[in-house]
């Protein structure tokens, strides 16, 4: 495989699609990353969370953007 194809893998790998309403556990399970990892990423930017609790669509997106992920907006209900 060519170097340009791995590239076009790892961006597809890295978008998002998440739901308006998610928990901390969900996203770290959509981003498979540690769920103390995300709490940590919420409370630098001043959310205090645990794993269960459900927070905004945008606060999910300041985390995936944190760790490298590019999140697809929520779509019109």
């Amino acid at each position: 495989m060519s170097e340009n194809q791995n590239n076009l893998i790892s961006e597809e790998e890295k978008l998002l699609d998440l739901p308006k309403q998610l928990t901390a556990g969900d996203l770290s399970e959509i981003m498979d990353i540690s769920p103390a990892e995300i709490i940590k990423e919420l409370m630098r930017h001043g959310i205090m969370a645990n794993i269960n609790e459900i927070i905004e669509f945008e606060s999910a997106v300041l985390v995936a953007h944190e760790f490298g992920f590019k999140v697809l907006k929520p779509k019109a209900e």
